[in-house]
């Protein structure tokens, strides 16, 4: 469909934003809400690009996710905090504009394509539903649910090139956000950072007696998930090139790595690990992995004494220090995962078994709110219960709990069996499915939803 064709297929939209803008600027303009005017700009401009390149409107929006809560913080000094911030309004209303004028549900239907479309029938019933939190706190929580599920359709439309470039460039991402965490980790919070900390309360960033690093994102454990899937990208990257190339990749994927480490998350590195292998059991070439894992060995080192060296001084491992707080926390969870003294591994499954089992009780689900910010910001509170699949019992009921379970594990299983060769994307998907498993439908992780769903679209829908 040619430009003019679409322009006039979608007129009445096009003049329909244009009134809109103008009253809307206009009565800004005199009032003045810097947030409001910014969610504004950004929306217009990236709503029209929909219309004329689309594919640049879709790298827009993956490179804007992780800094968009950077920008936010970036604004308290001139326009103060508000968890209500238009601007987390932005991305959802792009991402519907793109699903209204795009054949995302047009295109050729595969049994996965179907289940997702039940499962997204089932989250936009629970976000009209009076249940749990209450309507206006489900109607808000889609935004939550509903979005990153529309990001699976998006993927649909989006080619294999285009797929490629955004997974390619994780790793050059995850240097400029790694740096600024590690920023924050070895020298302190730059003046929005700390406004925030103090503002929001967020008590999960809070280990010992210093606080974790976040990077640009808006939770440490988004921050840590993203540098693991950067660690992933950049080894499957090294296993697939030769020389140099394949060195200096495998040296990033063990820096991301050290630095998920320090972020202070257990699971995550199990995980990782696990993500690894998969990806090493799809190229084994033992002597290339040799020199990677020699070159991957020496850069941890080299990092540990360069940058933490001076924590690791005559009093051991300086247990006082940052590095040594985090180190203990991890091997003490690490070392006795069932204990109930050291790990929390216990708490997640119970909360896990939970969730699940509520579904049953409450066949017809408690709406979208309940397990979203939105239920405790705009209902009767929320009772999110680690991870997403638990949670989708809470608010889907047990029909909707299962169809999402089900959707997961062919989604899960089609991902190791498609081919691996074809592209890269395809190369590293079954270990990010796998890193990020109960954290798909996370509505606080901005990016890494959107990714994760992108890809799954794009490569299996």
């Amino acid at each position: 469909m040619g430009l003019d064709s679409v322009l006039v297929r979608h007129r009445w939209l096009a003049s329909a934003m244009a009134i809109l803008v103008g009253g809307v600027s206009a009565f800004l303009l005199i009032h003045g809400d810097a947030r409001v005017i910014i969610a504004l700009i950004l929306t217009v401009v990236a709503g029209l690009a929909v219309f004329l390149w689309p594919r640049a409107t879709v790298l827009f929006l993956v490179a804007w996710l992780p800094f968009q809560e950077m920008v936010r913080r970036m604004l308290i000094p001139a326009a103060g905090w508000s968890p209500n911030d238009p601007i987390l309004l932005f991305v959802p209303a792009v991402v519907g504009i793109y699903c209204l004028l795009h054949p995302v549900f047009r295109k050729p239907w595969n049994d996965i394509t179907r289940w997702m479309v039940v499962v997204l029938a089932v989250a936009c019933v629970q976000a009209v539903s009076p249940m749990g939190a209450g309507l206006r706190a489900n109607l808000i929580g889609a935004m939550f649910i509903v979005v990153p599920l529309l990001w699976f359709f998006v993927g649909r439309t989006v080619d294999a090139k285009t797929i490629d470039l955004i997974v390619r460039a994780i790793p050059f991402l995850g240097i400029i956000i790694g740096s600024y965490g590690m920023y924050q980790f070895n020298v302190g919070f730059l003046p929005w950072d700390k406004a925030w900390v103090h503002l929001a309360g967020y008590t999960a960033l809070h280990v010992g007696g210093f606080v974790r690093p976040f990077g640009t994102f808006a939770s440490s454990a988004e921050y840590e998930t993203f540098l693991l899937i950067a660690a992933l990208v950049s080894f499957g990257l090294a296993f697939r090139l030769r020389g140099v190339a394949a060195v200096l990749y495998g040296a990033l994927g063990v820096g991301f790595w050290a630095a998920g480490f320090l972020d202070g998350s257990r699971t995550g590195m199990v995980y990782t690990a696990a993500g690894v292998g998969i990806l090493w059991a799809y190229r084994v070439e033992s002597q290339r992995y040799m020199r990677l894992l020699a070159a991957a060995v020496g850069t941890v080192v080299i990092y540990l004494v360069a940058v933490h060296g001076h924590h690791f001084a005559a009093g051991g491992l300086g247990a006082s220090s940052k590095a040594g707080q985090m180190f203990s926390h991890q091997m003490s969870a690490l070392s006795a995962p069932f204990s109930a003294k050291t790990s929390t591994l216990t708490i997640h499954i119970d909360m896990i078994k939970y969730g699940v089992m509520f579904g049953f009780r409450h066949p017809l689900g408690d709406g979208l709110g309940v397990i979203t910010a939105a239920g405790g910001r705009f209902g009767s509170g929320s009772m999110s219960m680690e991870a997403d699949y638990s949670n989708f019992f809470i608010a889907g009921g047990v029909f909707g709990g299962l169809a999402y379970l089900w959707t997961v594990m062919i989604l899960a299983y089609r991902s190791l069996t498609q081919s691996k060769l074809s592209s890269v994307a395809a190369y590293v998907l079954p270990s990010i499915l796998l890193l990020t498993s109960g954290q798909w439908l996370n509505g606080g992780y901005y990016f890494v939803s959107a990714l994760v769903w992108l890809l799954a679209g794009s490569l299996l829908g």
